[in-house]
């Protein structure tokens, strides 16, 4: 089969494919890396992720077949199984879990049609997701896992969203001459085959973002008033250090006007939507705030610990200026978090 990198314009010419000439070219890799230490360095991911949003990152690869964009209802109009979204990102980009989970199965699909790929059970609802096409899983250890594994009552190794799990690729069949062009497929689905969106399980149920490296998603909704109880708590103190001083006394104000009030209270509170909606406002739409400033894991903060919807995700790449941040690193089976399933929900324990 031939990889992008393979492709011609002769050959789609050939094909009888002349509209898809001018879509799969540019997305084809110029720069591909071979492996995760090649695609950390500084500059190769500089070059990687060029063009990508600063919030919301790569494009949706542009896929005639689709009608355009091949996002969730692009793949529905296309008639694929198992629809989901198509980042048009270079071969060899790093991969994250979009939340903490464990796996299912890693390798190739019998029919190959989605190449290699990873499935993972995510341990905040009842959502699985996977990642098709890739070019690279980062362990040999990670082996098929039985569905059931979760639920047993032993500790399990949990994928969390700061471990490097793949590179993404071009593997696997595509819809016209057996090629396609580079990128990462995204599935999502409930009581499986029921697939959903996952551009609607972001942030305040709106497109995947960056995750920050620091907040937790990935614990069960009824916990999360407490951790918004504790960020209300030291909100002036977080405040202080803050280099925009301006935004900071706009949020303090708000924060004053709530009053001495309880999580649970505050979510009733008029000052306490002002402050929400500034910072969603000035971080997702206006994007002054990077991945990486007090200001954007404020916003994630504030908006992920009022939300009671059932699970949130967060993009499978990492942001350009956490990189360096010493966030992220390769991931290894047998070492690091292990969660048990207690109380109908999963908790971490430190050790198995």
């Amino acid at each position: 089969m031939k990889s992008c990198t393979d492709i011609t314009r002769r050959d789609l010419l050939k094909a009888g494919l002349a509209t898809l000439a001018t879509a799969y070219l540019p997305g084809c890799a110029v720069f591909a890396t071979k492996t995760v230490q090649d695609a950390l360095k500084p500059e190769n991911y500089l070059e990687l992720t060029k063009g990508w949003d600063p919030v919301f990152g790569p494009d949706y690869l542009i896929f005639p077949p689709y009608g355009g964009k091949a996002d969730f209802a692009g793949h529905q109009r296309g008639g694929v199984w198992g629809p989901g979204v198509d980042y048009g990102v270079d071969v060899g980009t790093p991969l994250v879990p979009v939340g903490a989970s464990f796996l299912l199965a890693a390798g190739y699909t019998s029919t190959a049609q989605a190449g290699l790929m990873i499935d993972a059970k995510l341990i905040s609802a009842s959502a699985a997701f996977n990642l098709l096409h890739l070019h690279d899983i980062m362990s040999e250890q990670m082996n098929t896992r039985d569905s059931r594994i979760g639920f047993t009552g032993k500790p399990i190794r949990v994928m969390e969203r700061n471990e490097i799990i793949a590179l993404s690729g071009s593997t696997g069949r595509g819809p016209y001459y057996g090629s396609q062009p580079p990128h990462l497929h995204l599935t999502l689905w409930q009581k499986f085959p029921t697939f959903i969106d996952p551009e609607k399980y972001g942030i305040d149920s709106g497109r995947l973002t960056f995750w920050d490296g620091k907040t937790d998603f990935d614990m069960p909704v009824h916990k999360r008033p407490q951790h918004l109880e504790e960020v209300l708590q030291n909100f002036e103190a977080n405040l202080a250090s803050w280099q925009d001083q301006e935004l900071a006394g706009k949020l303090l104000e708000y924060r004053k006007l709530m009053g001495d009030v309880k999580a649970t209270k505050a979510l009733g509170s008029k000052h306490f939507h002002d402050l929400r909606a500034l910072l969603k406002r000035t971080v997702l739409e206006e994007k002054k705030y990077l991945p990486g400033t007090e200001p954007y894991a404020m916003m994630l903060k504030i908006l992920g610990y009022s939300s009671n919807q059932p699970v949130i995700l967060t993009l499978p790449f990492i942001a350009p200026p956490l990189l360096d941040k010493g966030i992220y690193r390769k991931y290894v089976y047998n070492e690091g978090p292990f969660y048990v399933f207690k109380n109908k929900a999963f908790e971490k324990v430190s050790s198995k």
